[in-house]
């Protein structure tokens, strides 16, 4: 049975009924219309919303990397140690130090870890029998009563001490400063002469 105002034909036994040429008109014209409300508001809406994406994408704020130590710096804990050969006095040793920003200066040693840790870094980067500056200095008035008041150039409170053999012995009454030494490893520290010209140890905090 064929609809009235269609036509069929026979395809190897088998018939396939054409619709009236108004009627399939009509119906492709009304799948056009709901094809393109779907597209329009399937596609619009995905567009849309990647846009969306893509813009908040670009105008996110970069993570900032997390501060690290310079280059052949010695890493620990918040703070970097980092040592210096060119030889220079007590006070143009620490004016270099303050060089590397508001936390630079001649380094502190506030316990036995750092001073084991320090003394390997310095042994493993240096051989020769130089002292090493550190941020030790003694309050050069002490000596009328004969006490030794020492303070960390950074005003960090001093807490450990690792004096060498017979160390510190003021020499005269003229070694102010104090450095690190070689016979101990770089553990042991010695009053030392603030302006004799030596290698140097400085120290910074993370972030500067």
């Amino acid at each position: 049975m064929t609809c009235p105002g269609s036509k069929s034909i026979s395809v190897l036994g088998k018939h396939l009924v054409l619709r009236g040429e108004k009627e399939v008109v009509t119906r492709k014209a009304e799948q056009r219309r709901k094809g393109r409300r779907v597209l329009m508001g399937l596609d619009s809406s995905s567009y849309l919303s990647l846009l969306g994406l893509w813009v908040v994408f670009l105008f996110q704020p970069a993570s900032a990397a997390p501060p690290s130590c310079p280059s052949g710096w010695l890493a620990h804990k918040k703070s970097c140690f980092g040592f210096f050969t060119i030889p220079m006095s007590w006070e143009e040793s620490e004016a270099e130090c303050q060089k590397f920003g508001p936390s630079g200066h001649l380094a502190s040693i506030h316990d036995q870890e750092e001073t084991k840790l320090v003394g390997s870094y310095i042994f493993k980067n240096y051989r020769f029998g130089n002292n090493i500056w550190i941020g030790l200095q003694d309050d050069k008035g002490s000596y009328t009563t004969h006490k030794r008041q020492f303070v960390w150039s950074d005003k960090s409170p001093v807490r450990h001490m690792s004096w060498g053999p017979a160390e510190p012995n003021a020499d005269g009454e003229k070694e102010f400063c104090v450095g690190l030494m070689p016979i101990d490893g770089f553990e042991g520290w010695a009053d030392i002469r603030c302006e004799i010209e030596q290698p140097y140890l400085c120290r910074t905090n993370l972030g500067g």
